[in-house]
């Protein structure tokens, strides 16, 4: 009768140790990235790491008919507009090409501009007359170091300033260099480059370049919000909007957008309802209706120049630390975004979910993570806090996989094995009692 009761109370504590209770607390913690599923959201995010803000500014000085000499050195910036990085390692960029090139006039600017701030008073007759093209007032615009205003692209990402670039600009402005132009009136695509830097690096936006919209389809813009209240720094958002029809101009085809008042998401990602990109946003081409340049022709720039797309090493422990904390491993996940920190100290989502980490971690809200199933092995060893930059510690191949991981998966979840071996080796001390 004792043998009976003993086995009675291990089969008991095994089946409250091991059973359909246990067995689900198994697998939340064991779920591996390979099983994890970016959502519309989470995709929606990395994208928003992606974008940027570009300005275009040009230097000179005014010759001053009035005074006989030249001005101090000037500079206006003509347009601005959104744009987004497809490779974080290279530093390559996609925008709009009228974002750089712009519709106006430059000198004719540089002149109104510096006339209005020197002679307030007499600004309408001199506009006046120089619009009746009187030799009274024959001003004229040089470049500061040549013959024409020299011109120069800055981009900023995360909080951006929209305030005309300092003379001296800090860090956070990036000079871009001009890799490929398509003029506005055709096809409006540019490809820029920046130099990316050591605690500044980038993330990478994948192009759905198989992935076409359809008429009716809600999507989202990325870009920057450019109200009267923004005057400080602004940070790049999303807005809605639907595809109404699908255009032909010229050669090129294009997709209607609804229109969305607002410049400066003007050469940003246009992304469909599962997050995936699928375009750029432009507001050239047609001046009754905003457009949207289709993401197969912008592979196909790309691969004209030879530019892949990759995510990069920010982008990369961002994707892991958020499917991480997804799944509740809130301490692992605080290690990605820390990684992330160290990498990019200005990535707003990374600083956001490591925040949220913590307060997890701090309600006692925390899952440990096994590592069981990551297709990429153990994860990389990542600092405790934010500031330190880590070795490279992951293979092309293995990224490729880990990327391939978090993508849409017919497979289901797998349930828990780790309690097999502890149920085996109770039956075997019941049947020795026996």
């Amino acid at each position: 009768m004792a043998k009976l009761k003993i086995i009675f109370f291990l089969l008991l504590a095994a089946l409250f140790l091991f059973g359909p209770a246990s067995t689900l607390h198994a697998d939340a913690a064991e779920h591996s990235l390979a099983e994890y599923h970016l959502d519309a959201q989470d995709k929606s995010m990395l994208a928003l790491s992606s974008v940027c803000y570009i300005t275009t500014t040009y230097y000179g000085r005014v010759y001053d008919p009035i005074i006989e000499d030249y001005s101090d050195p000037l500079s206006h910036s003509a347009m601005m507009g959104a744009g987004f990085v497809v490779n974080a390692n290279t530093g390559h960029i996609v925008t709009a090409s009228h974002v750089i090139e712009g519709f106006e006039d430059i000198e004719q600017s540089l002149i109104y501009s510096y006339i209005y701030e020197q002679y307030p008073d007499q600004y309408f007759e001199i506009v006046e007359a120089m619009y009746a093209d009187s030799p009274k007032y024959p001003f004229r615009v040089e470049g500061i170091t040549g013959i024409q205003p020299q011109k120069v692209i800055w981009v900023q990402f995360d909080a951006v300033s929209f305030d005309q670039p300092p003379e001296d600009p800090p860090p956070a402005y990036m000079k871009a260099e001009l890799v490929y132009q398509s003029p506005w009136q055709e096809q409006d695509i540019t490809i820029l480059q920046v130099q990316p830097m050591l605690d500044r690096q980038l993330t990478g936006l994948t192009i759905a370049g198989d992935l076409r919209p359809e008429i009716g389809d809600t999507i989202t813009v990325l870009g920057y919000l450019l109200t009267a209240e923004d005057e400080t720094e602004v940070s790049p958002s999303g807005i809605l909007g639907t595809i109404q029809a699908q255009k032909q101009v010229g050669q090129a085809e294009r997709f209607q957008v609804q229109s969305l008042e607002t410049w400066c998401y003007n050469g940003g990602p246009v992304l469909d309802e599962n997050g995936d990109m699928v375009g750029m946003f432009t507001l050239a081409f047609d001046e009754d209706a905003t457009l949207m340049i289709p993401a197969s022709e912008i592979s196909q720039v790309l691969s004209l120049n030879d530019i892949a797309s990759e995510l990069g090493k920010a982008g990369e422990h961002f994707t892991q630390g958020l499917a991480l904390y997804r799944m509740g491993h809130f301490s692992q996940a605080l290690k990605n975004f820390n990684t992330v920190l160290g990498l990019n100290q200005g990535h707003l989502k990374a600083q956001e979910y490591r925040q949220r980490s913590l307060d997890a971690i701090e309600q006692g809200e925390d899952s440990p993570y096994t590592g069981q199933g990551n297709l990429s092995g153990d994860l990389p060893q990542e600092p405790e806090e934010p500031g330190s930059i880590p070795e490279a510690t992951l293979t092309q191949e293995e990224i490729a996989e880990i990327m391939e991981s978090i993508r849409p998966s017919d497979s289901g979840t797998p349930r828990a094995q780790a309690g097999f071996p502890n149920v085996f080796l109770i039956l075997l001390i019941a049947g020795g009692l026996l």
